[in-house]
């Protein structure tokens, strides 16, 4: 026994020599905690079970065409600014629209929101290593895989640029990006498509980008419409199902929904709304909706509108609604306050 724990200190002794950096320290709470950035939805976030989309990993949104993939993304971009974090936002469609943009982030300034559009996939992850290692950016933004495009398949005319070269291509890049990505605490988000299974016995579809984006994901979200909302006659916004398909930092596949807005992108007080009442943490009776002993308001347009004019009391309501499902968090309830954690969905239709 006194043999094995000589040989165990003699290699800790030549490890911390030569590899210093690459021990974890599990007392070090600073080093454990992962930081992150809201997404909007109060819902999405608890979900995800850390509060919002990590920093120091990579993360993907992929679904069907409006679902509302870049909408959300502006809003985390929203979020990240709100936080003081510079964000840059590689637009691979070159068709971003900067007028939409700004109603949902605010005015584009380049301190704080940089916007390129490059020509390439080479192009494309170049930039994104360079404000990886430069530590300059705490969010970028890649839109979108399923739009990158090697250089070969610029110059030349239509022809085949060989096997899977986009998913080969993203391969080096993760393994190249994965250190200084962690090294300087950047949430990477990139935004994907669908492609359907043609000619699979099962048919169904896929997320471009080959297997290397699925491994290095540490957070995967599938976005699709369920319905749109209404004003009279007027269709102003999509209700939106998020499903968390992969999540190495909280239990996977919890899935609800949030009302998107256009012109707005989520609706942040209606989301909070919505999902504290289903969690019990605001009680409704009849019209009125009460958290705790502040009375909210009448109806749902009068509540959010109480809510969205009270900072504190959306930090609170956060805090309740986050104590109720993170993981990551040991913060007791009282038995009055205490309700079931909402099911989880395993499947997406």
């Amino acid at each position: 026994m006194a043999k094995k724990k000589v040989e165990a200190q003699t290699f800790l002794e030549l490890l911390r020599q030569d590899y210093e950096k690459t021990i974890v320290d599990i007392y070090n709470q600073d080093a454990i905690v992962i930081d992150t950035i809201p997404t909007g939805s109060l819902a999405l976030d608890a979900s995800i079970g850390i509060g919002g989309i990590p920093q120091g990993r990579f993360t993907v949104i992929w679904g069907s065409e409006g679902s509302g993939k870049s909408t959300l993304v502006c809003n985390i971009a929203k979020e990240a600014i709100l936080q003081d974090k510079k964000v840059l936002y590689i637009d691979v469609e070159n068709m971003l629209d900067i007028e939409y943009t700004e109603r949902i982030v605010g005015t584009i300034n380049t301190d704080k929101l940089l916007i390129v559009q490059p020509n390439t996939a080479e192009e494309s992850l170049n930039i994104a290593l360079k404000a990886f290692e430069s530590g300059e950016f705490k969010l970028v933004i890649i839109d979108s895989i399923g739009a990158l495009s090697p250089q070969k398949e610029q110059e030349d005319d239509l022809v085949d640029v060989g096997v899977a070269a986009i998913s080969r291509l993203l391969a080096r890049f993760l393994r190249k990006a994965r250190l200084s990505v962690r090294e300087n605490n950047v949430a990477v988000v990139f935004i994907n498509q669908v492609r359907d299974n043609i000619g699979a016995y099962m048919g169904g579809y896929s997320m471009p980008g080959g297997h290397a984006l699925k491994h290095f994901a540490s957070l995967i979200i599938f976005l699709s419409k369920i319905q749109d909302i209404k004003k009279a006659d007027e269709v102003i916004g999509i209700t939106v199902k998020f499903v968390i398909k992969k999540n190495k930092l909280a239990p996977p596949f919890k899935s609800s929904t949030f009302p998107m807005k256009f012109g707005m992108g989520v609706d942040k007080f209606e989301d909070m709304l919505d999902f504290a009442v289903f969690l019990g943490v605001i009680n409704r009776s009849g019209p009125y909706y009460k958290y705790k002993d502040i009375q909210l308001g009448k109806g749902v347009v009068e509540s959010t509108e109480f809510i969205s004019k009270n900072p504190e009391l959306q930090k609170k309501i956060r805090e309740h609604v986050l104590s109720l499902v993170q993981v990551n968090k040991n913060e007791s309830l009282d038995d009055e306050d205490e309700v079931e954690e909402y099911e989880s969905e395993g499947t997406d239709d």
